[in-house]
Parts: structure tokens; sequence; C-alpha cells
């Protein structure tokens, strides 16, 4: 018969190695154990680089466990909680970057960006406005600020900032397009068709461009050349609902009923509400 030999392993034996079997465990199981800060920030760049945010914000958040003053640990933190669309998150650790580093333009610019997210645009504004002070050519800080009054309403202070931006840096084709978009609010459909020519020719594939100075176009009575920019627009990106809804009401204006309908039944696909309502009355389809 065989037997069976049973090893006994004294109790304190015991104990030391459960001991180490949990250093050995938790070691395997907490991503970065044991190396320096600078070393977790720079995995938790390389985690952030792959698409897994996530997974960084656990590198970033060790980082800033062994260095709370580690004020660009705060912000790489931050901005991964910015791509989840953590915006609250993401504000509480850019408050902790400017409490150590008050002059750190970064962490003012994306704090800014997430109380822009969240629909706090005055604290946003003091935020881009921070950076100007620190440094007042920095082209991307007069841009959000305009971007931040225009979605204000304060179209007249959007465009003085937008201004500024284009002295410092006139290859921006977005800053055009966004100071056209202030005129247009304004009425001024002149000057916001010059603002969109100048984003088309800084970059001749912008479609939202093409489709904004259509539509002013459209409402100077330029029904020729507003189908012609709506026509370029849905080149460019097909699924422009809105360039394709507009372009039909065009083609209505000029008495081509039957291709205004062809527009709105590409727009209504699209899921244009408008689009959807023009078939059904005027097409008698939807």
């Amino acid at each position: 018969m065989q037997q069976t030999i049973l090893c006994f392993i004294p109790v304190k034996a015991q104990q030391k190695v459960a001991a180490i079997l949990c250093l050995v465990f938790l070691t395997l199981s907490v991503p970065g154990f044991g190396q320096t800060a600078e070393e977790l920030v720079h995995n938790g760049i390389m985690r952030s680089a792959a698409g897994d945010h996530a997974g960084a914000i656990t590198y970033f958040s060790r980082a800033v466990a062994i260095d709370s003053d580690f004020a660009e640990a705060w912000v790489l933190k931050a901005r991964s909680e910015y791509l989840l669309s953590n915006f609250t998150g993401a504000i509480a650790d850019l408050n902790r970057a400017t409490d150590i580093d008050p002059e750190f333009s970064e962490a003012y610019i994306l704090r800014g960006r997430a109380r822009d997210a969240i629909g706090d645009h005055l604290k946003a504004i003091e935020d881009y406005q921070a950076v100007l002070d620190i440094n007042p050519a920095f082209a991307e800080a007069y841009i959000l600020t305009g971007r931040s009054k225009y979605s204000l309403s304060r179209y007249e202070e959007a465009i003085r900032n937008l201004d500024m931006a284009i002295q410092i840096n006139p290859a921006y084709a977005e800053v055009y397009l966004l100071r056209g978009l202030a005129r247009d609010a304004l009425g001024r459909y002149h000057e916001a068709i010059e603002d969109y020519s100048a984003a088309i020719e800084i970059n001749e594939g912008y479609a939202e461009a093409w489709y904004k100075r259509g539509v002013s176009r459209y409402l100077l009575d330029d029904i020729r050349g507003a189908i012609d920019d709506f026509t370029m627009a849905t080149t460019i990106d097909p699924g422009l609902a809105g360039a394709w809804y507009n372009r039909g009401l065009a083609m209505k204006r000029i008495g081509k009923a039957k291709e205004a309908c062809a527009d709105w039944r590409e727009a209504a696909a699209l899921g244009s509400p408008d689009a959807m309502v023009a078939l059904d009355e005027l097409c008698h389809q939807r």
C-alpha cells in the first residue's frame, strides 16, 4: 500500500511563506510597482499613446501618489481623464497642477477646454486669459477665448479675439471659419464670405467652409453661387446633411423641384429633421 508522506511546516514558517506570496501577488497585480514617479509617467505616456487612457490613468495616479508635487503628472492624468470625457475629474487634477505651478500654460488651456465642455464658458475664458497673461503671443488662447465668447453669443468680442489670433498666425483655416460664423451671426454676410474663402484658400478640402460660404451666399440671394458651394461641400463630405438640405432649398428657389427633393432625401437619410419635413410637405414623401 502506497503511503502518503506529509510535510509539516511550522506555523511561523507558514506565515512567512504566506507573506512572501502576498508580496509577489501584489507586485504582479499593481502596474508599475517599484518604479519611480518618472518611470510611471513614462509608462503612462506609452499607454496613452496606445489609446489605453484608463490604463494610463493608473500609472499617472501612482506617480502623483509617490510625488504629489509632480505637476506634469497631474496634467497628463487630466488629459487622459479629458479624453475619456471625465471633465470634472480633469478639472480637479488641473487645479492641483496650477496650484503647484501657477505658470503652467498647458494646464490652464486644458482646464479651459474641460470647462468649455461642461458649458462653463465664463470660467474657461478666465483660464485662457491666465495663459495670455503668461504669454501674450499664445495664438491658441485667443482662438479658444473667441470660441467661448461665440458660445456666449458675444460675437463682437469673439471677432476681436480671433483677429488677434490671425495676426499671430494667419495659417489657421479653423480661425477664419469661426470668425466667419461670428460675422454671419451679426448679419455681416459679405465679411463672412471673405473669411470662409480665406479658410478654403488654406485648405481646399475644408467641407464645412464650403458649406458655410454657401449659406452666406444663399442669404445674399447668390443662389447659383450657393449651389456651387453646397455641391463642393457634399463632394468632399457626403455625410454633411446640412449641405444637402440647403442645396435642396437653393434648387427649389430656381425651380428645380425634382433635384430639391433628391437632395432632401439624401439629407433625410443622414438624419436631418428639416429635410424630413420638406419631403413630407413639399415632395409628399418621406
